[in-house]
């Protein structure tokens, strides 16, 4: 992982604490392009990807439609908090499973 992403990753799960490191939820944590720059060990777990493999994707690469999320992405940002649609992510195995994806601002 390279030094912004790591900083930036840093400064996320300081933010987020325990719901982060502790969460029996997954937790990505991406950049408004939808980089991610981080992945909790119940993610690591529920989807099979190592931190590694995803640091190297954008959640772009999870959804099974192909979808450019970005514009999505901005539009949760600039509303704080809002419910993304549930979508159908790609494990590693290639099974699917659903997701219901919240966000919210970490900066």
């Amino acid at each position: 992982m390279d030094h912004e992403k790591e900083t930036f990753a840093a400064r996320v799960a300081a933010v987020l604490g325990e719901l982060y490191s502790a969460s029996r939820m997954p937790v990505l944590v991406l950049r408004r392009r939808g980089e991610i720059v981080a992945a909790n060990a119940t993610a690591i777990a529920k989807y099979g990807y190592s931190e590694a493999e995803f640091t190297a994707m954008r959640v772009h690469d999870l959804v099974t439609d192909g979808r450019d999320l970005t514009a999505e992405i901005e539009r949760v940002i600039l509303d704080d908090g809002s419910i993304l649609t549930r979508r159908p992510h790609r494990k590693k195995d290639g099974s699917i499973i659903y997701v219901l994806p919240s966000a919210f601002r970490c900066s």
